[in-house]
């Protein structure tokens, strides 16, 4: 009985940690920034933070210089992650 709840209790954490540390990344992969932008410390290496940080993003649209613009900005706080202008 304890060895079965052991199994379990190891297989709950490996789910876990499965869903807090690769999901972000798969998220990045499928969002408008690039692995570069997403590296926040510039360190050359993007963390599960900064990957979940780029991952929840909003997009804003306005006219700058007459050109219509896109911003993406982070949800958590509102800062600009990235701009296109076309």
């Amino acid at each position: 009985m304890i060895r079965r709840i052991v199994k379990i209790f190891l297989v709950l954490v490996v789910i876990v940690l499965t869903w807090f540390c690769f999901v972000p990344y798969l998220r990045i992969a499928f969002s408008p920034f690039s692995w570069a932008e997403a590296d926040m410390d510039k360190n050359g290496f993007v963390s599960p933070t900064e990957a979940g940080y780029c991952a929840d993003y909003g997009v804003r649209q306005y006219k700058e210089n007459g050109m219509n613009c896109i911003e993406c900005f982070a949800l958590k706080d509102g800062l600009t992650l990235k701009k296109v202008c076309k």
